[in-house]
């Protein structure tokens, strides 16, 4: 392999990650999302990746810039024992384990932000300096590392930003085809699109490559480098050793309403040896990686991993991000897992529910890896109880959302007989009858001022007909 020096990224809803395999002594990478909780209140997470010899920081800054008010920065401190070695390397191998190649660790660093107010160009950024890159694909040099994320809150919606489900791939083999999972979840269920976007310096300058290659062609390659528009699947098929930076750009759309756009920026280490990556089948063997499945009944299946290098070991692990999930390893040269849920009803109304396996082999020093994304939905079924199947419905409206005390809900000329909210939890916090037969026409009205500000469900009845929502309490 090449001598190079990179340092790895920020991930500001990108995610940046440089790493030297020899010699990296700075930055590895983060990336930061953000979660509503109202139209200008969010927790923001940083997800931050530092090589075992690098320096791990205990804050970090995030400018926020718009054209409607004065930039305005806020300080992220990290979690406390959130630094562990995500490296898939053999045991004692890295530096971190007091070894001699290079590793990563990933640390988080979380807090809540106030925007000082709605504007459908809102840049969320942090920059570093100074990363070094010589004897890669980027001309070489020292630059700094700008990361950055786009937010629209002015369309009147409440939105939380996509969220990337696992960990990015460093390490790669040459004349070996691979694919690099950067498949992100929507906690709002909006529409994802995926592309290519150049790696920036700062706020206006990119990367410049070397041989002809760009941001679109980022390797030496017996074929070319393609991303999935629909899953965000990068397919790489290198011919040599290398060292590289891509970035992939996820564009966030609500009923054709462009809502912002995170990215990840990925250094990309591509090593001598041809080794192929292990694979993992989808639910119960199959290639489906998304299921619908009923509430209130287990729901059990199996994953199965592989390797087509005949010797070669795999060990299969999930992230644990299904609530109050149970699993069993399956032991065997190509070890699987059995992974049981039973969703509640709170479930039913934060689809899709995402998470991520990935699978190792035993090469050394640096394992074959790959990660995968699933996705379940969970949803309401008469069989298992649940009397009526129907979550929406034109004739249902609700007004004011966000509401501060008085919240509405009409059916048309059709009365609403009640409405229950629940929180977070899934724990009942208000019941209300319909007791009105005036000049409404069946519209239940709703006083919630005495609730904690926060996000609720409401669930409505009418004639046979059951609307679940949210509502957003301020």
């Amino acid at each position: 392999m090449k001598k190079v020096s990179v340092f790895i990224y920020l991930f500001i809803c990108i995610q940046f990650c440089y790493l030297n395999e020899v010699q990296a002594k700075e930055k590895t990478a983060t990336c930061i999302t953000w979660r509503s909780l109202n139209s200008t209140l969010y927790e923001v997470t940083v997800t931050y990746y530092e090589e075992c010899t690098g320096w791990y920081p205990l804050s970090l800054s995030l400018e926020c810039t718009s054209s409607c008010f004065a930039p305005v920065t806020f300080t992220l401190n990290r979690i406390f024992n959130s630094l562990h070695e995500i490296t898939p390397a053999c045991i004692g191998a890295t530096y971190c384990q007091g070894g001699n190649i290079e590793g990563i660790n990933k640390m988080i660093f979380k807090d809540t932000i106030a925007l000082p107010g709605v504007c459908n160009n809102w840049i969320l950024s942090t920059s570093t300096c100074c990363t070094g890159f010589w004897g890669g694909n980027v001309v070489d040099g020292s630059y700094n590392i700008y990361m950055e994320s786009r937010m629209n809150n002015a369309v009147g919606w409440e939105n939380s930003s996509p969220v990337f489900i696992s960990d990015p791939t460093f390490y790669v083999s040459k004349n070996v085809i691979s694919v690099l999972d950067n498949a992100a979840y929507d906690p709002d269920g909006d529409s994802l699109v995926y592309s290519f976007v150049p790696s920036l310096q700062d706020g206006n300058t990119a990367f410049q490559y070397i041989n002809n290659l760009s941001f679109i062609e980022p390797l030496v390659s017996l074929s070319p480098t393609t991303i999935d528009a629909q899953t965000g699947a990068v397919t790489i098929f290198p011919s040599t050793e290398q060292i590289t930076i891509f970035s992939v750009l996820v564009s966030e759309y609500r009923n054709g309403i462009l809502l912002g756009t995170i990215q990840r920026q990925q250094a990309l280490f591509v090593l001598g040896d041809q080794n192929q990556q292990p694979t993992a089948s989808g639910i119960n063997g199959s290639l489906n990686y998304t299921d619908t499945i009923p509430a209130l009944a287990p729901f059990c299946f199996q994953i199965q991993s592989d390797d087509s290098d005949s010797t070669d070991y795999t060990s299969i692990l999930w992230d644990s991000a299904l609530p109050n999930a149970t699993y069993t390893t399956i032991q065997s040269q190509h070890s699987g897992i059995e992974i049981c849920w039973t969703p509640n009803l709170i479930d039913t109304f934060f689809n899709p529910h995402c998470f991520s396996v990935s699978v190792d082999d035993n090469h050394c020093p640096y394992h074959g890896h790959r990660a995968y994304s699933f996705y379940l939905f969970a949803r309401y079924d008469a069989q298992v109880g649940i009397p009526y199947t129907l979550q929406s419905d034109p004739i249902f409206s609700a007004s004011p959302n966000p509401t501060t005390g008085l919240f509405i809900l009409q059916a048309g000329s059709t009365k609403i007989e009640s409405a229950t909210v629940y929180n977070m939890l899934g724990e009942e916090v208000m019941n209300v009858a319909n007791i009105d037969h005036g000049f409404n026409r069946g519209a239940l009205s709703m006083d919630i001022s005495a609730l904690l500000p926060g996000i609720y469900i409401v669930q409505a009845t009418a004639k046979e007909k059951v609307w679940r929502g949210k509502m957003v309490k301020e």
